[in-house]
């Protein structure tokens, strides 16, 4: 069978399908410019033109991501990475559409919806939307993008 192909939506180079990598955005990009987005010392997104979309959805998980994880629930303890808050809101200012997700409350059936918007506002983070998802001790993506790498310095 001969292989489709597609093209990077960063550097239009022509792509199998098989080889391009998905992230939370929805566009198709070849190993070679992720790896140059992840290794770039600011990661910027606004560098490739092509890149800025106003229709581009970036999701982002709240716990061990934008802020430091808690043991038993006790999300007040939680301490925010201002550092990586303040490319968020970058972002959002960018054009982004901006998701929070958490699964906050979701093993304990419990609503953190006021609570966890209230520290968001504290905390300063600007977004459009917060979504909670259901609790799992993994979450398998093929569009998933680790914290470490996004934010790579």
């Amino acid at each position: 069978m001969i292989p489709e192909y597609s093209e990077c939506n960063f550097c239009t180079a022509p792509i199998r399908d098989n080889e391009f990598v998905t992230i939370y955005f929805n566009k198709s990009i070849c190993e070679k410019c992720l790896g140059a987005i992840l290794k770039s010392s600011d990661l910027n997104l606004s560098k490739p033109k092509r890149m800025m979309n106003s229709n581009m959805i970036l999701a982002f998980d709240l716990d061990g991501t934008l802020c430091s994880l808690t043991e038993n629930a006790n999300y007040h303890l939680a301490e925010p990475f201002l550092e990586r808050i303040s490319y968020v809101n970058e972002l959002y200012e960018q054009g982004y559409y901006i998701k929070i997700f958490t699964a906050r409350g979701q093993y304990s059936k419990t609503n953190r919806t006021e609570f966890t918007k209230k520290q968001l506002k504290e905390w300063g983070v600007k977004y459009h939307e917060l979504v909670f998802k259901t609790a799992a001790h993994f979450y398998i993506d093929d569009r998933a993008v680790r914290p470490e790498e996004f934010f790579k310095q």
